[in-house]
């Protein structure tokens, strides 16, 4: 086996380290010293590369794509931006879509949730407290 060509096993701790929350988004630096700490050269593998891009790339919110992305993906965008003083006014309208659709999912979940009743009838599972 050569040596110098990294394992399977080599590329799967790579990939860990690319999508480990203390290097994504934002830290590649880190990962890459980290990557290279595992195996010389193993941040230069094209598998490794692509995770790296993956995991450090900033999502591109649309009208069209704010529905398609999943909630935990919005609600991490939502949690890394929500806090920046002054973003630039496209970025801030992305903020807002992603701010409206959390809230709709969060009300269709209250929905889909809680069954709907009529204003003049209880709750049929809920019993009083003894005293």
């Amino acid at each position: 086996m050569d040596s110098n060509k990294p394992t399977d096993k080599h590329i799967k701790m790579a990939k860990g380290v690319a999508f480990d929350p203390r290097y994504r988004a934002g830290n590649m630096t880190g990962a890459v010293k980290t990557i290279e700490k595992i195996k010389k050269g193993l941040s230069s593998h094209p598998a490794v590369k692509k995770a790296l891009r993956s995991a450090n790339e900033e999502i591109e919110i649309t009208e069209s794509n704010v529905r398609k992305l999943s909630t935990a993906t919005l609600q991490k965008h939502w949690n890394k931006h929500k806090n920046e003083e002054r973003p630039a006014p496209a970025f801030a309208a992305q903020l807002k879509q992603v701010a409206s659709e959390l809230k709709r999912r969060k009300e269709l979940q209250k929905e889909e949730l809680l069954p709907k009743l009529p204003p003049n009838q209880t709750n049929p599972h809920y019993s009083p407290p003894h005293t």
